[in-house]
């Protein structure tokens, strides 16, 4: 069999409507599905392949290795149909038939078994009888007339809609139907005419039924189409009025960019008869210097069907030179073909000369942040050292403290024990030595109190000195205090020495107050601890559970009291001393995700690389010359659905800065067309078909880190926001956001205003 062969055969495998799996007859290993198989019983395709057959059905239907069925199929030469029930992945029972056949590929047994689910049949007779019921059920009315004009039919709805016109079965249909009906009978050609029925415009569809005697008749309420073009009239009259008030007015060109028509100002403006503006005429009064390059771009825009937005310069009849900025929309007509160009003219002459002053303005105004900024670097460094110091000195004070506690209070209390176990010994009177007895309790209970506190204090065994070694440290304590897992994942490229002691010293009581939250309010018994260094060098410390999560008021009345300096959240405002950051994200029933992003070097020359590094991303905007049009932001519509592809091309049309470069309609068309056009913004749906927008993400970003990846859902859960995240994308937004939150989130993701 050669390949297209197998390629036919492998289609009609998968596209089958009934489920088809084929099994090892030996182990009862699925080695293949059909698309019906993996829909039905709500698995992907992968996840089934490589399950055992007996994993799809009940325990009740097990006999030993394998089912009931595949015992009887392996055994049976007739391929009779069986019963069973099959679970799906939600754990549904379904009533199947199975009929299965053993063959044998590449020298190894198979069973290729077909499964049929029995509503099936229930499902397609209820199709059957809502289809019988659609004319009477169809809100609009329905009719059906003889060739003569006789009605045989009208559905409630034609009798309610249509009851001036007392249509009735068994009599004549109105008079105004009968010319028509005789015509579409006698043409057996479909017709559309449009009749008023009391206050309501209908459409009624005549359609001839081939080989029959009679004609059907299908209304549709076009009461507020009929408003819309009334509407439409009054909107083009509007338009037309503001087009000719707008200073300079409005144009129009043909398919080829000659020019058709322009309103009035224009030609007062210019001082020319529209018999010289026509065509390129008007060209000649733009500047000679700045004439081809204006020719050009207008006509490459025609050629490749692109709006047109472009500020050129134009001498007016009195000689002084304007600045025009035109907009030029191309009309497509039903054929998908530009009929024509239509557009505007606007005098933006004191805009210009506004904006050349807020570029020398601009360019003060740098001078004085780069001034700001390095003072702000020098209170940094010295908001760094302070946090040195205060964690070393809060380092030393408990140390202080658990000396105090085990050398001199837990020793008191020693002594005292002592000599109460000597008065309880001596002691003749049974009160007093219950008292003694008590009391002997309390210094007890005391001392292990103390010890606990001096070792919390003063972990011993654990000097610091090594990130790891005290990472390690705490998880044997966690453990064997509250039998509380941490699964740690630390990278071979670590080297815990790099890190100050301090800042160790810093990190253990962040990572050991991270995991005394996830104790508290996680309702687990682990949790994961991931250390990871990125390629710019800062160390990332993650703890994340899958428990029950923290309701979200919750962390934002915490976030409210960061500044109060209490246990985890206070630590948020030291870390930022610090050239850090500390993220807390949890919801109920979605467990607990706590981020800690610190410099992996602290030396001061890697430091000031970083600020370096850091102010390189955000170069002082040079000052363009006069009349340079801003370079748009260039951004790619990765979506399925045409109506949202032409739905954000619109929005985005309608962004001055913005400019829609290309449509992709899945996840490997995206990939491809972001290595083609290299756009500045993708806007990526989540759920594309052959690639998901997260994969696609993942791809880009390897590609292209300069590209800003915007995903849109509309099941906006959290499990798809940060698979988003980690994928690199810069934001992931619900498709019911607003319109402005889009723009603005575009705008932010590359810094421009």
């Amino acid at each position: 069999m050669n390949n297209k062969e197998i390629d036919k055969y492998r289609k009609i495998f998968d596209e089958a409507l009934d489920m088809l799996f084929v099994a090892e007859a030996e182990t009862g290993i699925i080695i293949d599905c059909n698309k019906a198989a993996a829909k039905t019983l709500g698995w992907r395709k992968e996840e089934l392949i490589g399950r055992h057959q007996r994993s799809i059905h009940p325990e009740e239907e097990h006999v030993g290795n394998f089912s009931r069925t595949f015992k009887q199929h392996i055994t049976d030469k007739n391929n009779q149909m069986l019963e069973a029930k099959v679970v799906t992945q939600n754990g549904e029972l379904l009533d199947v038939d199975i009929k299965a056949s053993t063959l044998e590929i590449n020298g190894e047994k198979v069973i290729v078994a077909i499964f049929r689910e029995k509503t099936l049949e229930q499902k397609y007779q209820q199709e059957i009888n809502d289809l019988a019921r659609f004319p009477s059920e169809n809100p609009s009315p329905v009719m059906r007339a003889t060739s003569s004009g006789i009605t045989l039919y009208i559905n409630k709805a034609g009798q309610e809609q249509l009851r001036e016109w007392h249509i009735e079965k068994g009599k004549p249909m109105p008079h105004f139907f009968q010319q028509t009906i005789h015509n579409v009978y006698r043409k057996q050609k479909t017709q559309l005419k449009e009749f008023k029925a009391g206050d309501t415009f209908f459409q009624f569809t005549f359609t001839p039924i081939r080989g029959e005697h009679y004609i059907n008749i299908y209304a549709m309420d076009i009461t507020h189409k009929k408003k819309a073009e009334k509407e439409l009239r009054r909107s083009e009259e509007l338009h037309r009025t503001i087009g000719e008030k707008i200073p300079f007015g409005s144009w129009t060109a043909d398919a080829e960019g000659r020019c058709l028509s322009v309103t009035k100002p224009f030609l007062d403006m210019t001082g020319m008869t529209f018999a010289e503006i026509k065509n390129f005429g008007w060209l000649d009064r733009v500047p000679e210097e700045e004439r081809e390059e204006l020719r050009t771009n207008w006509l490459h825009c025609v050629k490749n069907c692109m709006d047109w937005e472009y500020q050129y310069r134009l001498r007016g009849a009195n000689g002084s030179l304007y600045t025009l900025h035109t907009i030029g929309r191309p009309v497509y007509d039903k054929k998908g073909q530009i009929s024509y160009w239509a557009g505007f003219h606007f005098d933006v002459t004191k805009q210009k000369k506004v904006e050349r002053q807020l570029f020398k303005l601009n360019a003060r105004l740098e001078d004085i942040v780069e001034e700001r900024t390095r003072h702000l670097l020098k209170t940094m460094k010295q908001l760094r050292k302070l946090a040195f110091e205060l964690t070393v000195t809060e380092q030393r004070e408990r140390h202080r403290l658990a000396d105090i506690l085990h050398n001199d209070l837990q020793q008191l209390m020693v002594a005292g024990k002592l000599k109460i176990e000597r008065m309880y010994n001596r002691s003749a009177d049974e009160k007093s030595k219950k008292d003694l007895k008590e009391v002997l309790r309390l210094l007890e209970q005391s001392s292990r109190t103390t010890r606990n506190i001096s070792s919390e204090l003063r972990p011993s065994g654990n000097d610091y000195t090594d990130l790891v070694e005290s990472i390690n440290w705490l998880c044997e304590w966690f453990r064997s205090h509250f039998d509380f897992t941490v699964h740690k994942r630390i990278p071979q490229n670590f080297v815990p020495d790099t890190l100050p002691k301090e800042i160790t010293v810093f990190l253990f009581e962040a990572i050991r107050e991270l995991i005394f939250n996830v104790v508290k309010h996680g309702g687990m018994s682990s949790a994961e601890l991931f250390l990871d260094i990125d390629p710019e060098n800062y160390l990332h410390i993650t703890l994340c559970d899958q428990g029950r999560g923290t309701d979200t008021n919750v962390l934002a009345k915490n976030v409210d009291n960061f500044d109060k300096g209490s246990g985890l959240m206070g630590m948020r405002e030291r870390l930022s001393f610090l050239g850090g950051t500390l993220n807390v994200t949890s919801a109920q029933g979605e467990g607990f995700i706590a981020s800690i992003t610190i410099p992996y070097d602290f030396s001061e020359d890697a430091s000031a690389d970083k600020v370096r590094h850091e102010d390189a991303r955000s170069p002082s905007p040079p000052i363009p010359p006069d009349f340079q049009k801003p370079s748009p932001i260039k951004i790619l519509v990765a979506d399925d659905h045409p109506p949202v592809q032409q739905g954000l091309k619109a929005l985005l049309s309608g962004e001055d800065d913005m400019e829609c470069i290309g449509l992709a309609n899945n996840g490997r068309d995206a990939v491809a067309m972001a290595m083609k056009l290299r756009p500045d913004v993708i806007i990526m749906d989540v759920r594309l078909p052959e690639m998901n927008g997260i994969e696609a993400t993942r791809q880009i970003i390897a590609d292209n880190q300069d590209i800003s990846i915007i995903g849109l859902t509309a099941n906006a859960d959290q499990a798809t926001i940060r698979a988003m995240f980690r994928s690199g994308a810069a934001a992931c937004l619900d498709k019911g956001d607003s319109n402005q939150i889009l723009i603005d989130t575009i705008r932010s993701s590359q810094n421009k205003d």
